[in-house]
């Protein structure tokens, strides 16, 4: 499901447009689903997001820090997960 469209404007550039019929919904930019505006929440850069998914992506945060700091102060030398940003 796609909320917004690219439409070529008669000058041959092209501009994005919402859906008429999902006008209010946005995309969250964690996960990229729609999200209803009154049910959304903003993430620390002010987009918006689904709260659960904010909670998942901070939690996962949290404890990737979590690891390194006690790999770090036990001397452990293993790879990091790159993943997690």
């Amino acid at each position: 499901m796609s909320l917004i469209s690219w439409v070529q404007t008669t000058g041959g550039r092209f501009r994005q447009e919402r859906d008429a019929e999902m006008p209010d919904y946005l995309l969250c930019s964690i996960c990229d689903n729609p999200v209803q505006l009154e049910t959304s929440k903003t993430d620390e850069l002010g987009k918006a997001v689904h709260g659960e998914c904010y909670v998942l992506k901070i939690t996962r945060r949290t404890e990737h820090m979590f690891t390194l700091f006690t790999e770090k102060r036990s001397g452990a030398h293993e790879p990091r997960d790159r993943s997690l940003n």
